[in-house]
């Protein structure tokens, strides 16, 4: 390990590493800036210490190299909103998805019901069907009692004479009745 690199963030004095079970730290920090990291002699970036007094290591602001492009500005917007656009589109196709798979489920039980009562529809005129047909057989047996329809023994009805309708008398008016309103609560 070189020299530059001996200094890490997690430790707390300048004491000697133990051999321990702890394990090495995960981001070591140089002891010293390296010249390529240097601050430009324009820019206000002054050093800035490390808190609660480390061991003379200083941090220094990146300097910036220069502005972004605006072509370059206008994809990150273009793609912060395509980002925006996907994520509401796919909102949209998962409604709508939910939407046919929730109607179709609903036709197909609603379509289930209507063939039900077909069937019970056609059940139903079959038993009246056959009901008929045996009342028809029962009627026609000598030991019924019943008659064929002749017109010897059909009977005849006079109507009864019509009945005057009792005159309408025309509406009356509502009559109002004064209610005390009250003076206050």
């Amino acid at each position: 390990m070189s020299n530059a690199y001996q200094t890490n963030a997690y430790r707390t004095s300048s004491q000697p590493r133990r051999s321990s079970s702890r394990r090495p730290p995960l981001y070591p920090v140089p002891a010293r800036v390296s010249p390529v990291f240097q601050v430009h002699p324009s820019s206000s970036s002054a050093p800035i210490p490390f808190p609660r007094g480390r061991s003379g290591a200083t941090v220094r602001r990146l300097p910036v190299l220069r502005p972004m492009p605006l072509w370059l500005r206008w994809l990150i917007r273009l793609q912060r909103g395509s980002l925006v656009v996907v994520f509401l589109l796919a909102i949209a196709t998962l409604i709508a998805y939910g939407g046919s798979v929730y109607t179709q489920h609903r036709w197909s039980r609603e379509y289930r019901k209507l063939k039900i009562l077909q069937r019970s529809e056609r059940e139903i005129t079959a038993a009246g069907e056959t009901m008929r047909n045996y009342i028809a057989k029962q009627a026609e047996r000598p030991g019924a009692g019943l008659v064929m329809k002749t017109p010897d023994n059909t009977i005849f009805l006079q109507p009864a004479p019509r009945r005057q309708e009792p005159a309408m008398k025309p509406p009356q008016p509502p009559v109002e009745t004064r209610t005390p309103k009250p003076l206050g609560y």
